[in-house]
């Protein structure tokens, strides 16, 4: 009877020590490819967040916007992190261009028109990204996307190792 007892309660140590084992390495193990992601998203926003808290041209409103981290112009294992915002404004391309890349700095900006929910820029390869604000087959007039891949360092991220976006 005592060795049934002895050899229980072996079991039940050997199953709590591996528990334990694993509890403990569990979060250093796979705690990085939950987090990278989460990061990267991060980054993507705050992208997309800045082209939101610039001021917009008379005539000008913010129809959507949008961000997205991804392996995005497939160039290496890198993550890119765009930020757009869709506009409809009554000036002109070249007007916007003036307005959004010769009066703010720190941010790399691009002015393109945009004539439907499918965003259509030739840096991507075998990525389809779209605006959820507007009907995807609704053509659009006197609207524009201003977008920026962001500032960020993407060899010094930490993070891309462990996004699996950036492979």
């Amino acid at each position: 009877m005592r060795q049934r007892e002895r050899s229980k309660n072996k079991k039940r140590r050997t199953v709590i020590i591996v528990a334990l084992i694993f509890l403990l390495t569990y979060p250093f193990v796979a705690g990085p490819f939950i987090v990278g992601p989460l990061v990267n998203n991060a980054i993507a926003r705050d992208v997309r967040n800045s082209l939101l808290e610039r001021p917009l041209p008379a005539e000008t409103e913010v129809i959507d916007s949008m961000y997205v981290a991804g392996n995005l112009i497939s160039q290496g294992n890198k993550i890119q992190y765009l930020g757009a915002i869709l506009i409809r404004s009554e000036r002109t391309l070249e007007e916007l261009e003036e307005f959004y890349i010769s009066r703010f700095t720190g941010l790399t900006l691009e002015v393109r028109e945009q004539t439907s929910a499918r965003i259509e820029l030739d840096t991507f390869q075998n990525v389809s990204l779209f605006f959820r604000g507007v009907e995807e087959n609704e053509p659009l007039e006197n609207h524009f996307i201003v977008f920026s891949f962001g500032n960020h360092d993407w060899s010094n991220n930490f993070f891309t190792f462990f996004d699996i976006r950036a492979h």
